[in-house]
């Protein structure tokens, strides 16, 4: 923050937090203009400065600490397999090894098998309206259809 006299907090200690949500209010030093910092990345309140109203705070002040997540904690792990807007279909993943030249070579094919576009058939002859995929069972290849 600039130099101000903190008025109160918007949060508190284990919050999750979003990105433009605002964090505190204080006044800056001409005493009328009320600021209202915002957050620039999601995280959660790890902790404070112990501040009340009326308190000086100086620009460079560290008054927040949080950590920044990149992932939803809400997600559940065990889930992650399926196909997001239809409960229990699974995602097609294949994972293996294929021999080529004498070198054993990972490979891993993973195809959506109940596309949200009903015209995604394997029977298309246009590789980029078949179901999504990427990666294939007999070659080494990150190559898919996503485009």
């Amino acid at each position: 923050p600039d130099n101000g006299i903190f008025q109160s907090w918007n949060i508190k200690v284990g919050d999750r937090v979003i990105k433009t949500q605002i964090a505190y209010r204080y006044k800056g030093l001409n005493g009328t203009d009320l600021i209202e910092p915002k957050f620039i990345e999601n995280g959660i309140i790890e902790s404070l400065t112990e501040l009340s109203a009326g308190n000086e705070i100086k620009k460079g002040q560290n008054l927040i600490n949080f950590w920044d997540y990149q992932f939803n904690p809400d997600i559940d792990i065990k889930k992650l397999g399926e196909v997001p807007y239809l409960s229990g279909t699974k995602i097609t993943i294949f994972a293996g090894k294929v021999n080529r030249s004498g070198l054993m070579v990972d490979v891993i094919e993973v195809i959506d098998p109940a596309p949200a576009d009903r015209s995604r058939k394997e029977s298309n002859d246009n590789k980029i309206k078949k179901p999504l995929r990427f990666g294939s069972k007999l070659d080494a290849s990150t190559t898919g259809n996503w485009e």
